[in-house]
């Protein structure tokens, strides 16, 4: 970063990487409610109970009010863990809910559990229901609430038929699911009623993966939503913390050459994020304009996935949008280099091709290194031709 980069930019985004992972996403919940889904099959083992109390009081602390939902066996071990592991938030508060979740509000139910809920609340949801009608009373509860996010916690948070290594399930894939036979159907048939509910998005996933799941970009388990989990716009100021912090972290992985500061204000102003459930940035990528205006050209620049999201087609959805985006504002071709045959290999399956060093405008090479110029792919995009994947 020049020293001119440096007077220019604001002391807090240059502080952007003092911020844990775990603090980002501690502040992103705070005011907010989340719910965490307990039974008797979610391994309620001592270590993994630890888990769920230290992943609690970190989120009341901050202050977000956190809802656990039980049958009668989780309710008395939740409650008892704890007590005994998170003694700031003590004494903890344990409800039973009879009324059925259609009440809500009708009959001011919404009002009191509302009030009952200061940082705290577990309630046990089989509490004069019948035996075994906790999948169905934790769907219709769920989705009465409207709670814009739930972690469904179980011992086994894998599904066949998702969608990658950590798994993401739309709405209509969910639907077949659900119709398919086998043992985890009340299961998936309450994730059903959540988000026709109006959830947002349900996370299935492992007690002791909890504070993964919540407060990190890689996350646990299988992620449920009923629209695409993945949206692709263009950024905004208040996005602009978080791209610093992935592109860092990009850079410190390998998988981004360290930029100029230059570089980052060209992302913010010409970039795109890729969006999980809305909120979470999954990816960016951008497009330097300024040095190639009068050639009508654009270069790629920072284009990165988070390690969760590689394989489903993230980086394609980013560089289509940059396509579009480029064709909007009259460029006649986008271009980037990289020093990796694995990335000159993305490119390609999306529709760039391999041209020469030459090929590219002589401002790409203005004191750049001799010897990585060498070594370098490089790729071209005719704007007026078809995208690609």
């Amino acid at each position: 970063m020049s020293s001119q980069d440096a007077a220019l930019w604001p002391d807090a985004m240059r502080d952007a990487e003092a911020f844990s992972e775990k603090s980002f996403f501690l502040r992103a919940f705070r005011g907010q409610i989340v719910g965490l889904a307990l039974h008797r099959n979610s391994d309620l083992s001592h270590d993994s109970l630890s888990v769920l109390a230290r992943a609690v009081e970190a989120l009341a602390l901050e202050g977000a009010r956190v809802l656990i939902l039980c049958d009668a066996e989780a309710a008395r071990l939740a409650t008892d863990a704890l007590r005994r592991f998170s003694p700031q938030i003590t004494p903890c508060a344990l409800g039973a809910w009879s009324a059925p979740a259609e009440a809500l509000g009708a009959h001011g139910a919404l009002q009191e559990l509302w009030r009952g809920l200061r940082r705290l609340l577990v309630l046990d949801l089989e509490q004069g229901a019948p035996a075994g009608d906790y999948f169905a009373r934790l769907g219709r509860f769920v989705g009465a609430l409207r709670l814009k996010r739930l972690l469904l916690c179980d011992a086994d948070a894998t599904l066949p038929g998702a969608v990658g290594d950590v798994g993401f399930v739309n709405l209509g894939r969910l639907e077949q699911m659900a119709e398919e036979p086998g043992a985890r159907q009340p299961l998936l048939r309450a994730i059903h009623a959540m988000l026709c509910g109006g959830v947002d998005a349900v996370s299935l996933c492992c007690v002791a993966d909890i504070e993964a799941e919540l407060f990190t970009y890689q996350g646990h388990g299988v992620f449920f939503s009923p629209r695409h989990y993945c949206q692709v716009r263009a950024l905004g100021i208040n996005d602009y913390a978080e791209v610093e912090r992935l592109v860092r972290r990009g850079e410190r992985e390998g998988y981004l050459m360290p930029r100029p500061m230059s570089h980052l204000l060209a992302l913010f102003t010409d970039g795109v994020g890729a969006f999980v459930a809305g909120r979470n940035l999954a990816g960016v990528a951008g497009l330097l304009c300024e040095p190639y205006a009068d050639q009508g050209a654009a270069e790629v620049i920072s284009i990165y996935a988070l390690t969760r999201y590689k394989g489903e087609g993230i980086g394609g959805r980013l560089l289509t949008q940059l396509a579009e985006q480029g064709r909007a504002a009259g460029l006649r071709a986008l271009f980037a280099s990289t020093q990796s045959s694995g990335v000159l290999a993305f490119f390609q399956r999306n529709g760039f091709v391999e041209v020469p060093t030459d090929a590219l405008p002589a401002a790409k090479w203005r004191d750049y290194d001799p010897q990585r110029r060498k070594s370098a792919h490089c790729v071209w995009m005719d704007l007026d031709a078809p995208g690609g994947e």
